[in-house]
Parts: structure tokens; sequence; C-alpha cells
């Protein structure tokens, strides 16, 4: 069941919705961890909802990716792992999905990041080969790139922040 979602989605029939969700690796804050557990603010599923985890279990992560499916196993929900079908997904698109994604968006500025340089960089020329002038890309160099904004200029300033190295393991810093 739905709740709070805006438009038209809350009248449509279940069959008619899609949810993708953040959550591959059953971390504690993730939307579909948190739908889980009962603790969604928008979403309730149901028995008669599919989930399917397209992603594999990544080493260490497997207590509480078990803990989340086992939720969600106790909630009724038709589950589907790559563990009872190949449904894997690495979660990257490949570079015709960026051709497209760049197509359908036709950004103004662009800004490759959450990937190593190599990938950054290979974005960067897929964009510039789909007509993105090489200065509207921003390739900020190192964390701590402050990135300004005006009406139509965007651009990475010669300042940048401070920044210290903090470990959160949840039980302490």
């Amino acid at each position: 069941m739905l709740r709070k979602l805006d438009g038209d989605v809350n009248n449509m029939p279940d069959e008619r919705v899609l949810i993708l969700s953040t959550g591959a690796q059953g971390e504690e804050f993730a939307a579909l961890t948190r739908m889980s557990r009962k603790d969604h603010s928008d979403v309730d599923l149901k028995p008669s909802d599919l989930v399917m985890l397209s992603s594999s279990i990544i080493p260490g992560n497997e207590r509480q990716m078990f803990r989340m499916m086992d939720n969600l196993t106790m909630l009724g929900v038709n589950l589907v792992a790559t563990t009872d079908m190949d449904v894997h997904a690495s979660g990257h698109g490949g570079e015709e999905d960026h051709k497209l994604m760049l197509a359908l968006t036709k950004p103004q500025f662009f800004m490759p990041f959450y990937i190593e340089a190599r990938m950054r960089y290979a974005y960067r020329k897929v964009a510039m080969d789909m007509g993105i002038p090489s200065d509207r890309i921003l390739m900020p160099h190192e964390n701590g790139a402050i990135i300004e904004m005006y009406d139509d200029v965007v651009m990475i300033s010669d300042e940048k922040l401070k920044l210290d190295t903090i470990l959160v393991d949840g039980k302490g810093k």
C-alpha cells in the first residue's frame, strides 16, 4: 500500500505500480530495508507485492542482507533474489545507457561523479561525443572541491574545503 505519494499513483491499481528502491545490500537506512521493517514513511509492502533483488551479496554484508530478506519473507511478499534465478544487475549502466540518458535529459552542464577517475573521464568523452561542450563539463579532481553555481555559469572554485577523514562504524567515531 502506498501512502503520501504525490500524483495519481495512490489511485493506480497495484499491477501498474513499480517502485525502484535503494537497499541492494540491506543497508540499515535504505528504503527497502525500512520497508522490510515496516518502518518506511511512504510505502507498506503486502503479500501480493513482488520484491526483486537484482544484486549479489557483497562479502561482509551477508548478515544484514539475510536479515532484510527474512523480514521481507515474514511480510509474505513474493521475494525473488539471485539465489532463486539469474536476475543480477551490476548497478552500472553501459555506454549506450549513458548516451540515452544524456539524449533524454539534454543537460546544460554535466558533472560525472561517484565513480573512479578513469570512468569519469570516459563518461566525459561520451558527453562530449553527445554534443556537450567541454567547458560545460565539470571535473573536480578531489574531495573538497567547491562547485559555484550562478544564473548561466557553473564552475569549480579555486578554493577548497579542508576535509578530515572520519570513520563512522555505528558504534561511535
